[in-house]
């Protein structure tokens, strides 16, 4: 489900940019399944919130997910909340996978 482009995007982050990102994405599904409505507000981002960017004066070019952020609309399923939860749920499996594998590499050190 998530294009190489993403998934490079998503090695390449920080430890901080990881847990910033993860935190938005456990935001993000919560919400999806109390509501159904997967949300793609600025103002609820926890990334968008830690580079600046509003509606009013969106930052994009500094976002460091910027890739993954726009895969939806790229791909065509941003208004289908079904595929986005499996796009963001992929996402969230891949960082958790990043974190698990440094946590290997951390005791074998």
């Amino acid at each position: 489900m998530l294009s190489e482009e993403v998934k490079e995007e998503l090695i390449m982050l920080t430890k901080e940019q990881r847990e910033i990102v993860l935190k938005g994405l456990d935001k993000k599904l919560s919400y999806y399944q109390k509501t159904g409505i997967l949300s793609y507000k600025y103002e609820v981002c926890p990334v968008c919130n830690d580079v600046g960017s509003t509606l009013e004066n969106p930052k994009c070019d500094e976002c460091y997910i910027k890739i993954s952020c726009k895969e939806p609309f790229n791909k065509g399923f941003r208004d289908d909340p079904e595929k986005g939860f499996e796009y963001f749920s992929a996402m969230r499996r891949f960082i958790l996978s990043l974190i698990s594998h440094d946590k290997t590499i951390g005791l074998m050190e």
